[in-house]
């Protein structure tokens, strides 16, 4: 029942459509990088996503175990470079497109989530010491963090403090030219596990002259072993038991007089670490979209095969045997499509992310980012849902494998700060910060694409009046009551999404194996805007 096919071409044609181009990784290298990945993927990777489900991790002593299949995958994820993909190139990474690397997660991502998570974090870490860490910092770890030597974490939560930072507890004091870092963290992923020689934590704490709030958090690299291997009392106090993501070890972390070093200038950890969240926050999007591809693909799969009952339609029935596949019913067929369509627009709004992302637009992707994180692995854990829904039965049973997707995929709506706190993001910082420039500029977008298709510019015309309404509602109305905004922030958020994937699909009618998904995503998706800017204006309800 488990099945997963690299959507390699797929990823062709949104290139092409985009007509995305790059000087060192031109079309002929994205398609061998694309398709050797996506080959490992299937027959490597993909294979363990049951064993780590049922598997999962073992921990005894403050030590944690993963199955041990995961280490030899670790090692070949070194050796064929999807570990490294996206690292600078002066580590001894491949310094890939945003792009590239995002389809490449996507398939890390189908392939085994758990697995995923290593290199999605090891990989912000690196970016963040890149940017501000000083030349010691950079010499001593990123050579070794980027051949997969050694890996990364963030930790930010605490037991009493998870989205409200500025409660943050744990604390550090300068000793000589290194800091002293002392307290507890929670839900750090991969902060202990057995696949590297060392784990690297970024770590946020407060210097005893520190203000209060987030104004008063500083950044520190915490190493679990010292350059001279010495143990630094970093240690795992136990792992959460999850719903799923079984094997991806979420840990209660203890930093007992921990030897650490600030990164950047004191009392700028929340501004140097945003760097790392924002990164893993368009990667968790990605992630979503690859928990719902293996979902889609083995609802299809289930839906060609099974048989029950007669066709409606005469001209679709087999007589040769006693019943139809389900597909040939309208309502399955309904599903899939429903599930289809949807993945190919949150597919290319990832690739037309990572383009703006490589153009260094960061206002346009500062508002990208938290939709991005928010709609894609909400919309994301609908649609593995949607899928288990076509097996029936038998898809709320292990053998369906789609039950093990929705648990897995069910975190990501969590996890890099909640869906709900993307959407304040979005209309309470990003928004407000440039007084809706930049959602001004999205509405000229939708109005201003070149097409010749009349219902195309229609439903791209009518997002563009729907977003431009809730704009100016937000202005009348959140400015003097900001619960107000806050209370229709995720519905707009909903509303900006559902525009975009329309403003994809806009460009993927032009190829004619897609039309079909197109239409129907105009006429069975879009339509949903409505809603989102009905409750935009409805938010009262809950002040």
């Amino acid at each position: 029942m488990r099945y997963y096919q690299a959507p390699t071409k797929q990823f062709e044609q949104i290139l092409s459509t985009l007509d995305y181009k790059n000087d060192v990784y031109d079309q002929d290298t994205v398609r061998s990088l694309l398709e050797t990945a996506g080959g490992w993927v299937e027959k490597n990777l993909f294979p363990t996503n049951q064993i780590g489900d049922e598997v999962g991790l073992q921990y005894k002593n403050q030590q944690v175990n993963l199955p041990n299949e995961f280490k030899s995958l670790y090692s070949q994820m070194i050796d064929n470079g999807t570990y490294s993909i996206g690292m600078p190139a002066q580590w001894g990474g491949l310094d890939a497109p945003p792009i590239l690397v995002n389809m490449m997660m996507e398939m890390l991502s189908s392939g085994n989530l758990s697995l995923s998570t290593c290199s999605l974090l090891t990989s912000g870490a690196v970016s963040t010491i890149q940017a501000f860490g000083d030349d010691y910092l950079k010499a001593t770890y990123l050579p070794k963090m980027v051949s997969g030597k050694y890996s990364g974490t963030m930790c930010l939560t605490e037991s009493q403090c998870g989205t409200d930072l500025g409660m943050i507890r744990t604390k550090a004091y300068k000793k000589d030219d290194k800091y002293i870092v002392t307290g507890d963290k929670i839900w750090i992923s991969f902060g202990e596990h057995n696949l590297t020689e060392n784990i690297i934590h970024l770590v946020l704490a407060r210097l005893p002259d520190a203000p209060e709030g987030v104004k008063g958090i500083s950044l520190f690299l915490v190493p679990k072993f010292l350059e001279d291997g010495k143990e630094n009392k970093v240690t795992c106090q136990g792992l959460e038991h999850k719903m799923g993501s079984h094997a991806s070890p979420t840990c209660f972390m203890n930093y007992d007089n921990s030897i650490g070093y600030l990164i950047g200038e004191p009392h700028q950890g929340l501004k140097l670490m945003f760097h790392m969240m924002n990164a893993a926050r368009l990667a968790v999007g990605v992630q979503g979209i690859g928990v719902a591809e293996i979902a889609f693909q083995t609802a299809k799969q289930f839906a060609n095969d099974r048989r029950q009952s007669r066709a409606i339609n005469p001209n679709r029935r087999e007589m040769d045997f006693p019943a139809d596949r389900i597909i040939v019913h309208p309502d399955v067929r309904r599903m899939l499509m429903t599930v289809e369509c949807q993945i190919i627009a949150m597919r290319a709004l990832v690739a037309y992310v990572g383009i703006v992302q490589e153009k260094g637009d960061e206002h346009l992707l500062g508002h990208l980012t938290p939709i991005i994180k928010s709609f894609c692995t909400e919309r994301s854990t609908e649609l593995v849902s949607e899928s288990l829904q076509v097996l029936g039965g038998i898809g709320y049973t292990k053998d369906g494998a789609i039950e093990q997707y929705l648990r897995d995929v069910r975190i990501t709506m969590i996890y890099e700060g909640t869906n709900g706190i993307q959407a304040l993001d979005l209309v309470g910082r990003k928004m407000m910060k440039d007084a809706g420039a930049t959602i001004r500029r999205i509405i000229t977008m939708l109005r201003e694409f070149p097409s010749d298709d009349e219902q195309t510019k229609l439903v791209l015309d009518t997002h563009a009046e729907q977003i431009e309404a809730a704009l100016t509602w937000l202005a009348k109305n959140g400015l003097s009551d900001p619960e107000l905004a806050a209370a229709s922030s995720s519905d707009f958020l909903r509303l900006m999404a559902t525009a975009l994937m329309s403003y994809m699909w806009a460009h993927l009618i032009k190829e004619k194996d897609l039309e079909k998904l197109a239409r129907f995503h105009q006429t069975m998706i879009a339509p949903e805007a409505i809603l989102y800017l009905s409750r935009v204006k409805a938010g009262h309800w809950v002040t």
